[in-house]
């Protein structure tokens, strides 16, 4: 995988606030293969163990 820079990942993450977030979803991630986070957003209502959530989704992928 190619590291994203600082740049990237502020951008990948306001695009993921205005579409996604700023539409009613409370939580989004990008996560690669290797289950790490790649980009976040949220509304800021709950509080979401990110990783945590992104290690589960890439086991259930490999797993299919």
């Amino acid at each position: 995988m190619c590291p994203l820079s600082v740049k990237q990942r502020a951008r990948i993450e306001t695009i993921l606030e205005q579409a996604l977030v700023r539409a009613g979803v409370h939580c989004a991630l990008l996560i690669d293969l290797a289950g790490s986070v790649v980009a976040r957003a949220s509304n800021g209502g709950k509080t979401y163990d990110a990783e945590a959530l992104a290690a589960l989704a890439s086991a259930h992928l490999v797993a299919t």
